[in-house]
């Protein structure tokens, strides 16, 4: 959808029960491509921005960290995912306690930076996980619950074996 064919933005109005497009989305800010376009991404709002996780598009076509201004609808990428990254597009955000928004992707826990337009690797799990023809992996649920970050990290050959799982907790006091 959207004018360029990659996906967009839509504002959906309860009240009233109208939809307005926000942003369309091409090649150099990412994209959701038709068979990904499910909702598996999950975005959160701060400041008056929409921040959202696209699995393809972009400088190195692998995806993006998104900040669109639910205002103007511009759109700027805080973070270009690098040709290594494993981005399934499936990660989860969370406006944290302390003031940040954090999210997880693959095996880093990112600190977003909305006025630098910048993000900071602030933890990783560990081992790395080996990838290959048939093996994913994705990082799933950021939840926050007093004052601890928790998230998943799994990897597996396919959803009909037994995946690789842990449980990892983040204290944003101590980090």
């Amino acid at each position: 959808g959207g004018a360029n064919g990659l996906g967009g933005v839509f504002v959906y109005n309860a009240a009233n029960n109208t939809q307005n497009k926000l942003c369309d989305f091409d090649a150099t800010t990412g994209h959701l491509p038709q068979f990904f376009n499910y909702g598996f991404g999950k975005c959160v709002i701060k400041n008056g921005f929409l921040l959202l996780i696209t699995n393809e598009g972009a400088a190195n076509n692998k995806g993006a960290i998104l900040k669109v201004n639910t205002t103007t609808g511009a759109v700027t990428v805080l973070h270009d995912f690098d040709p290594t990254s494993v981005n399934t597009g499936l990660q989860t955000f969370v406006n944290a306690s302390d003031g940040n928004v954090y999210e997880f992707t693959d095996d880093e826990l990112r600190l977003l930076d909305l006025v630098n337009n910048t993000t900071t690797v602030v933890g990783t799990t560990s081992p790395p996980r080996p990838f290959g023809a048939g093996v994913f992996e994705f990082g799933q649920p950021l939840v926050e619950l007093n004052g601890v970050l928790y998230l998943t990290n799994m990897a597996g050959a396919s959803i009909f074996t037994t995946p690789l799982a842990e449980v990892y907790a983040y204290d944003l006091n101590t980090q």
